[in-house]
């Protein structure tokens, strides 16, 4: 009997014992003990554990180089502007004037975007259901109560 594969079944999807031994064709009080005397149930919850906290971490990594990524582009974009503010016309200063709004909101919008992450994972972690969130006003209004949100 093969019972590292037919643990390593158990432990890495969501069926049951009962399902596991008509499949190899094993008696219920059989596999039931082999599986309470090797722990099958605790190695279970490490191993979707351990695969929880490698995707968080994995999806946190790359949250965050996103947002460097953006806040590089806008750092960039803010020097050049910076370099050509001098003598500049109204209608150009206009024009950069729009540019940092954009850039702003940028950087508001991947913050926002980062701390709605944050709350999801800490959810998860604690083992709540995270609310469904569709505008960036329930975002703000959660995260920054005393500042009004952006349209």
């Amino acid at each position: 009997m093969e019972w590292h594969k037919i643990k390593h079944e158990y432990v890495t999807t969501d069926t049951s014992y009962r399902k596991l031994a008509a499949k190899y064709g094993i008696r219920l009080p059989t596999l039931t003990e082999r599986a309470k005397s090797e722990d099958w149930v605790n190695a279970r919850i490490q191993y979707r554990n351990k695969t929880y906290t490698t995707s968080i971490e994995k999806s946190t990594q790359t949250d965050a180089d996103r947002i460097a990524k953006h806040r590089k582009l806008a750092d960039r974009v803010l020097d050049e502007m910076d370099k050509n503010v001098e003598g500049a016309t109204l209608s150009e200063l206009k024009q950069i004037s729009g540019i940092l709004k954009d850039l702003q909101s940028i950087k508001t919008d991947a913050d926002l975007e980062e701390q709605s992450q944050r709350i999801a994972n800490l959810r998860r972690q604690a083992g709540t259901v995270e609310p469904e969130i569709e505008d960036n006003a329930y975002v703000s209004a959660e995260l920054f109560p005393d500042e009004t949100p952006h349209s």
